[in-house]
């Protein structure tokens, strides 16, 4: 299993995890929590629960040269 943290202007919002069944992103409770939380895209509401399915199919897409999905990675996560 690979982790990696996503960020917004340098603030950890969420983390975005690939295993064997794919990628799932999902917000910190932290940050989904705090007023004027804003989604790190239209297509990603502040939700509690984990994104899965979207997240592959945007992976993939922005795979096919399609516009890039822009996630700042912390490398020492593992």
């Amino acid at each position: 299993m690979r982790r990696a943290e996503v960020r917004m202007r340098s603030e950890v919002v969420g983390h975005l995890t690939q295993d064997e069944q794919g990628y799932t992103f999902a917000y910190t409770p932290a940050y989904r929590l705090r007023a004027g939380a804003e989604p790190v895209s239209l297509t990603l509401p502040l939700w509690e629960h984990p994104w899965l399915a979207l997240i592959d199919a945007l992976i993939k897409v922005s795979r096919l040269g399609w516009p890039q999905i822009q996630l700042s990675i912390n490398p020492t996560l593992k």
